[in-house]
């Protein structure tokens, strides 16, 4: 995708965030949904593997967000927007490229999830002074720890619904913005590649590691062009000779096969 592309599409993921964390601060009845749905604007720019567009469009967003309705941004600032940078990082990125047993990258990843949000979460809690002896819901006082382990619960399922939906959304982008279709200029290369990247996303493995299956692109380039191999380098030999060498070891062939008869 060209840089024009991914420009364009940090500043569309931006104003869309921003509209999203406005609306929530005064529809509080869908404050996670909006939540949501800005966080998955800020998502717009990883369709494209661009991590530094994700990373302005938040920032920027985060700031204007800030400006315009104070600390009912912070739900956005803390949690929401981050995550989805966080959660591309590590599932789309470290367990794909660093070659590591796949139960410890599970783990790492768990641990790194779990952790940023129960931070997140107490974080909120704290700078937005909610009074955790207030809350009721269903005739229950919910204090902190009660708190915590519900939102932990409840992001078990956040995780894999956000994964999925990032993953649609990564198909429509790359079909209708990507640019790869609309230009008509898709190569046999990056068709290659693609099917390569889409098959390490769904976590193949094989052999302790994830990428063992795969072979490298040098040694595929290799086989290709017949490199690598005894046919392969005879055969380029014999195109790299003169045509007078050739037709005297043609000649020497047919001698040598006349004197053996």
């Amino acid at each position: 995708m060209r840089r024009s592309y991914k420009i364009a599409l940090a500043a569309v993921s931006c104003a869309i965030a921003v509209i999203a964390v406005v609306a929530q601060a005064y529809i509080s009845t869908m404050s996670i949904a909006i939540n949501v749905i800005a966080a998955l604007a800020i998502s717009l720019p990883l369709t494209q593997k661009s991590i530094s567009g994700a990373i302005f469009s938040y920032v920027a967003a985060a700031g204007i967000g800030f400006l315009a309705v104070n600390i009912k941004a912070l739900p956005f600032i803390l949690f929401y927007a981050p995550y989805a940078i966080i959660q591309y990082a590590l599932d789309f990125v470290f367990y794909v490229r660093v070659r590591l047993p796949k139960w410890v990258k599970i783990a790492l990843i768990t641990i790194v999830k779990l952790g940023y949000f129960a931070l997140a979460f107490y974080a909120c809690i704290m700078l937005m002074k909610i009074v955790i002896a207030d809350i009721a819901i269903f005739g229950i006082k919910w204090t902190l720890p009660l708190l915590m382990v519900a939102g932990l619960v409840l992001f078990c399922a956040y995780d894999p619904l956000y994964r999925f939906v990032f993953v649609n959304l990564e198909k429509i982008v790359n079909k209708y913005v990507g640019g790869r279709k609309n230009e008509g200029r898709r190569s046999v290369n990056s068709d290659a590649q693609n099917k390569v990247d889409d098959a390490a996303c769904q976590y193949k493995y094989d052999g302790g590691e994830i990428f063992s299956g795969f072979p490298d692109d040098e040694k595929q380039d290799e086989v290709k062009r017949g490199e690598g191999t005894d046919d392969g380098k005879k055969s380029s030999e014999e195109v790299d000779k003169p045509e007078d060498s050739r037709d005297t070891d043609a000649d020497n062939k047919s001698s040598g096969s006349g004197s053996d008869n």
